[in-house]
């Protein structure tokens, strides 16, 4: 029975998937603009749904769960988010969500 050399199968795999990773070297300079809309709306949906799961751990005091005092301190210690970057990602939340709570950006603050 012939069998397959598996060694030899993920070397394969790995040469295919380093060249699929450098698709970004063929970009053009459309192709590069397309990508940083796609990209910055990606950020802007992320700040809106990071500031709204941050709000909601603040408000109902979930961060207490794993013995936390403030939301402050559980930013800090799960994600590596200062206070500031912490409060400005809920103010984020406030001015741009669909009805100023919820996870998604609302209609008018989407393709800006």
């Amino acid at each position: 029975m012939a069998g397959f050399d598996v060694i030899e199968m993920l070397n394969g795999n790995s040469i295919q998937a380093a060249g699929a990773r450098k698709w970004y070297q063929e970009a053009n300079y459309e192709d590069a603009k397309e990508i940083i809309r796609d990209e910055l709306g990606n950020i802007r949906n992320s700040f809106v749904k990071v500031g709204y799961f941050l709000r909601r751990i603040k408000e109902t005091e979930g961060y207490q769960e794993d013995g936390y005092e403030t939301i402050w301190d559980c930013a800090k210690d799960q994600f590596g988010i200062t206070r500031t970057t912490a409060s400005r990602w809920m103010e984020i939340n406030r001015r741009f969500s669909e009805g100023g709570y919820s996870p998604y950006l609302a209609e008018e603050y989407k393709g800006v």
